[in-house]
């Protein structure tokens, strides 16, 4: 058992979405160190008695409860804040009403950040937690703009209090995107771009989407039809066919990029979602 514990350091939940995937990752660890290794073992290992229920976990025929969860984090080793990231993740992967769902996710992002060891990491990882921060700085962008939290509050389409606009503009100005222009008075943008890090990149791409979603379903019904687009179909489709279907959608955004340099004067800020995604699972073809 001791030699089980500490091997488990070698692979941290925090750097996951999904827990099944980090259990899997844990049992191909220790399968290859501690041959012959089954299922049966490693839920042993774990303290949950000898049986195959890891097995049915990881390939997600089986839920893993919260109580299960600290079970397998005391078994794993997992302390401190990988292991709160570890039972956080269980939770909201298995929250199914809305609200808690968003609260569950949050908890989660909050304890990845306190997992990050590196400064760069934590801003990229509170810029794209919020929209509204790429929303300002695309916004700052545009002629006769100001740094004023006041202006920029009017001029967003969605709440924000200034006390929050003025957290964005120092994060802005912190991951560089942000400069005084002494000529004109005010913050002007850069031409830096905020990247994200492996170690963030997994949590940041669902949470900025979960939000600019969000954000589309509330235009739905808040803007008229002259100032949104949204649309969608739904076909039959092919595995074989997905690469394709990511080139096609990357081949638009580039499009929707040079549109955006093709137009000198610009207004106002626009946000385009495009989403892909399954609506059934696959049907076995007859024989």
């Amino acid at each position: 058992m001791k030699k089980f514990k500490k091997a488990s350091s070698a692979i941290k939940p925090s750097s996951f979405t999904d827990y099944k995937t980090f259990l899997k990752k844990e049992y191909a660890f220790y399968k290859g160190i501690l041959r012959p290794y089954s299922y049966d073992q490693f839920t042993e290992d774990l303290g949950l008695g000898k049986s195959n229920l890891m097995y049915h976990i990881i390939k997600g025929n089986r839920p893993l409860t919260i109580k299960t969860a600290r079970k397998v984090a005391s078994g794993l080793g997992l302390t401190g804040d990988e292991r709160n990231y570890f039972i956080h993740l269980v939770e909201y992967q298995h929250t199914e009403h809305p609200e808690k769902r968003h609260k569950a996710f949050q908890k989660l992002l909050i304890t990845k950040s306190k997992c990050l060891s590196g400064d760069w990491d934590r801003k990229s990882l509170e810029f794209f937690n919020q929209w509204y921060h790429s929303a300002i700085y695309e916004l700052l962008r545009l002629e006769g703009s100001s740094d004023e939290p006041a202006w920029i509050a009017r001029h967003l389409k969605y709440n924000v209090p200034e006390s929050k606009i003025k957290k964005s503009l120092d994060l802005l100005e912190a991951c560089q995107m942000l400069s005084y222009d002494e000529s004109l008075g005010k913050l002007t943008p850069t031409e830096a771009k905020i990247s994200t890090g492996r170690e963030v990149r997994g949590i940041v791409f669902k949470s900025y989407h979960n939000q600019m979603i969000n954000l589309a379903l509330d235009a739905l019904s808040k803007e008229s039809g002259v100032d949104r687009d949204i649309s969608s179909v739904t076909i039959g489709f092919s595995n074989e066919a997905l690469p394709e279907l990511k080139q096609i959608i990357a081949e638009f955004r580039q499009k929707i990029l040079n549109l955006e340099g093709k137009h000198k004067n610009k207004e106002q800020v626009m946000q385009v979602n495009i989403q892909a995604f399954p609506l059934s699972k696959p049907v076995k073809r007859k024989n």
